[in-house]
């Protein structure tokens, strides 16, 4: 089995190898350990935003467009 059931849930094995002929899955040699769920509640997490707060930031559009046909010309290559 690829998956290993603790405490009411669902954890893989190991890495998981995807190739064009196969998916396998290599045993990891070492656990590491899983987090503790701990309780939480939406106040903790979602906070309301403070819209009154206006600040100004500046974006550069050229630098961003040239990263966009960097990665767009790297994708037509693959």
């Amino acid at each position: 089995m690829d998956i290993e059931r603790r405490n009411n849930r669902a954890y893989p094995i190991g890495q998981l190898v995807i190739t064009e002929d196969e998916i396998t899955t290599e045993d990891q040699l070492e656990r590491r350990a899983r987090a503790e769920f701990r309780l939480t509640n939406a106040g903790e997490i979602a906070r309301d935003p403070n819209l009154n707060a206006i600040t100004s930031v500046t974006v550069d559009y050229a630098e961003a467009i040239r990263i966009r046909q960097r990665r767009l010309a790297d994708h037509k290559k693959l």
